[in-house]
């Protein structure tokens, strides 16, 4: 019991400092946000309160969004923001807000009575929509309902296709001022200055055109003036962001990280240690990963090097391919992997995987299907791996992974625990494996220290049963960084 307390202190008393580290950091923080949303909600009290001038909206918006970059979930600020999309019938955005209000307090009656207003707008401007689609189809010369028709994608926030509708008609209809003006409202509503200041010059052009485009003029000059000559393409994707899986966000395009597992070891009482490096780089078409893995074990030390990439097809499938080369018997001497993810409706993903590995003369093949699904900030992952080999039978082991997001995708809790069979692949040195019976449990708690600089701190437990009857226990700790610049 005297040998374990190294690591057994390693385990708790790291994870605890860190802790209270961070916790201090965060309170020096939370001051600072309290005083700066103060000052924010002074002045939205300042502005009028049933105003509907679109300079006055426009003010109120800018102050809500400077107020929840500084807190995401302030729910009073969140609720001001959805009442606003709400009155100027900006259905689709209010909806998303007022969908993270109710998850955030789902006893809250006035949120759930926001919620209840806004979907019943919602629904009744999609069924609007679709009679209107079809309305347009037998008779594209109606300026009225095309007119319509573009208001309403608007309302859907579905500006790609209002400018689309907007487009189709001023071919039939070229210059007409209804037209031009609702296209260049699109443009400007979506931050497109470029293209609405074309629009504004064909209106201004066009019989009482001037008046219609006079009080935007300023606004789409200076917009126009800081915005670069190509305009950004439009997405149709929520204004409220919530969590989605971790990545490199633009504009770093590279991180380095490392994770480092001390595990104690109780049947042969020694402490082994994992160490993972790895670098990355992002590009428009895939990001490229290079990584040393380390083991040190039994008084040795192995060492296995990988490449990684993970390119892009399209916005709904990326694959993931791996290979690794080992110079110890810690790790098997080749190791190849090939994985696709197919992002699915309603925030799932599927994804097939297998991983080859080559270990003396003996060829181990596992294969993998999971599914993955978010509910709010609520990841869950299924993933039950299949083994096989010559020397063995085919074995299963299940593994389930749950993650909490605070909001950000590199702010999270998570839990990952398996049971199942799985081969030894401790000792590959001997020819052939034997099949194991084995179950454990991880807890890991990713924080930003800062935009760019996160620690990463977990333990576990896992638990093995040899055909020898010969049990071992481990006992995880984790302690990791990872560095975007």
């Amino acid at each position: 019991m005297k040998k374990m307390k190294p690591i057994i202190s390693f385990i708790i008393v790291t994870p605890l400092m860190l802790m209270v580290t961070v916790a201090a950091n965060a309170q020096i923080n939370v001051a600072k946000k309290t005083s700066n949303i103060q000052q924010i909600t002074l002045q939205l009290k300042q502005l009028p309160t049933a105003n509907t001038k679109r300079l006055i909206i426009r003010k109120k918006l800018v102050l809500i969004s400077q107020g929840l970059k500084i807190d995401p979930n302030n729910p009073e600020l969140l609720y001001q923001q959805a009442s606003i999309f709400y009155d100027i019938e900006k259905y689709q955005i209010a909806s998303n807000i007022a969908n993270k209000l109710v998850q955030q307090d789902r006893t809250n009656t006035k949120y759930r009575k926001l919620q209840k207003l806004i979907k019943r707008q919602l629904a009744k401007a999609k069924r609007t929509n679709a009679k209107l689609t079809k309305a347009l189809k037998k008779n594209p010369q109606d300026i009225q309902t095309r007119l319509m028709l573009i208001e309403n994608e608007i309302i859907l926030h579905n500006h790609k296709k209002a400018l689309a509708v907007a487009k189709a008609g001023l071919k039939i209809h070229p210059n007409n001022e209804d037209l031009l003006y609702k296209q260049m409202l699109t443009h400007l509503d979506v931050e497109q200055y470029q293209q609405a200041k074309k629009s504004l010059i064909k209106l201004s052009k066009t019989k009482s055109g001037t008046e219609k485009a006079k009080p935007f003029a300023t606004a789409i000059e200076r917009g126009a003036q800081k915005e670069p000559p190509k305009a950004v393409a439009i997405t149709d994707r929520p204004a409220v962001k919530l969590a989605t899986k971790p990545a490199i966000t633009a504009p770093e395009k590279n991180f380095i990280a490392l994770e480092s597992y001390p595990t104690k070891v109780k049947d042969l009482n020694q402490t082994w240690l994992y160490n993972y490096l790895t670098y990355g780089h992002k590009t428009d078409f895939a990001t490229y990963i290079l990584g040393v893995d380390h083991i040190y074990r039994d008084h040795k030390n192995g060492f296995r090097y990988k490449a990684e990439m993970y390119p892009k097809i399209n916005k709904n499938i990326y694959f993931h391919l791996a290979y690794g080369y080992a110079n110890s018997t810690f790790f098997p001497r080749h190791y190849a992997l090939f994985r696709s993810h197919f992002l699915l409706p309603k925030r799932c993903k599927l994804t097939l995987s297998g991983r080859y590995f080559k270990i003396v003369n003996e060829n181990l093949w596992s294969y993998s299907v999971w599914l993955s699904k978010f509910f709010g900030n609520n990841w869950f992952s299924l993933r039950p791996t299949f083994y096989s080999a010559k020397t063995i039978r085919t074995s299963i082991y299940m593994i389930g992974i749950y993650r909490y997001y605070f909001n950000e995708p590199h702010h999270y809790i998570s839990l990952h625990v398996g049971q199942g069979e799985t081969p030894d692949l401790m000792d590959l040195s001997a020819e052939g494996f034997v099949l194991i019976r084995a179950w454990h449990a991880f807890v890991s708690y990713q924080v930003p220290v800062t935009k760019t600089f996160f620690l990463n701190i977990g333990g576990g437990f896992a638990r093995e049963k040899y055909p020898t009857s010969l049990v071992r226990r481990k006992i995880s700790a984790l302690i990791g960084f990872k560095k975007l610049f």
